[in-house]
């Protein structure tokens, strides 16, 4: 296979695999007429293969003029415990990757609240945006964002890991703000349920403790509402920049970018940025 530049954010594992890649004797047309006009082609990796150990099986996907115009790599067991991903996907327009997909498994996907991740390039190779799918929502984010680096959680799992560990904590004077040094900042998908209400002082009191913590705390004057979200059943305080206010709209779903602090034994978000209403479609093709 031809050598390609590496552009992608994500999606570096096939770019591994494809370089030295010798085709298996495995080999299977599965398709003569896919969704780009040409054949679909199966190769199979046996155990005795030096690739077994990264890749099961990969899909090619060929136009009708037969160029190459997605790969899709199924992740073998080992890699799927260390990475979390599933299945890999690589799209190409005239010869150049213009799309990557990841298809995360079933428990990091339980983990991180995404099940699915897009991600769009430019045609010099840098990332144009990111899109993120739970299965239900999806959501764009420009690709220089600060929040793509954020990492993805589901609020379940933050429930639970936020408060598990005591030694990782810093507690305010009074016991009722704990903020952590693992997990201080994260992304996820929450349904707001309220409108904006104005802060009162005990709110005050905890956003400038956690500007304090973070080594910032010029940033807790940027904080002047909050209003509550909903997650997998679960109410959570968003506290809200006013710049952000006017993005932020009752009976809405976002993917959300925030800090994060414990306040009374429950996780309060501090809210960075947010996705915009953006439905595009979530396919490599």
């Amino acid at each position: 296979m031809e050598k390609r530049k590496i552009g992608s954010v994500f999606f570096l594992l096939a770019f591994l695999f494809s370089e030295n890649f010798i085709f298996s004797a495995e080999r299977k047309v599965i398709s003569r007429q896919n969704e780009f006009g040409g054949i679909t082609e199966e190769h199979k990796i046996q155990h005795s293969e030096k690739d077994f150990e990264q890749f099961s099986k990969l899909m090619l996907f060929y136009d009708a003029a037969g160029n190459l115009r997605k790969q899709r790599y199924f992740l073998s067991e080992q890699l799927q415990e260390q990475t979390g991903i599933l299945i890999q996907e690589e799209c190409f327009e005239d010869g150049l990757a213009r799309e990557y997909k990841m298809t995360l498994t079933k428990s990091y996907a339980k983990k991180s609240g995404i099940k699915e991740i897009v991600e769009k390039m430019n045609p010099d190779g840098s990332t144009l945006s990111v899109g993120y799918s739970d299965g239900k929502n999806t959501a764009w984010i420009a690709g220089d964002s600060f929040i793509v680096g954020y990492p993805p959680y589901s609020l379940s799992f933050l429930d639970k890991e936020f408060f598990s560990d005591p030694d990782d904590k810093k507690a305010h004077e009074n016991k009722r703000f704990y903020y952590s040094a693992k997990y201080v900042s994260a992304k996820s998908f929450v349904h707001f349920v309220s409108d904006t209400t104005e802060l009162d002082d005990s709110d005050r009191e905890m956003i400038a403790f956690f500007a304090k913590f973070i080594g910032n705390d010029e940033i807790a004057r940027l904080y002047t509402a909050k209003t509550t979200a909903r997650s997998e059943g679960r109410k959570y305080t968003v506290y809200i920049q006013e710049s952000l206010l006017p993005y932020v709209t009752k009976n809405t779903t976002r993917l959300i970018g925030y800090g994060i602090a414990g306040c009374d034994g429950k996780l309060s978000l501090l809210l960075t940025g947010l996705s915009g209403a953006d439905l595009r479609r979530m396919s490599c093709r």
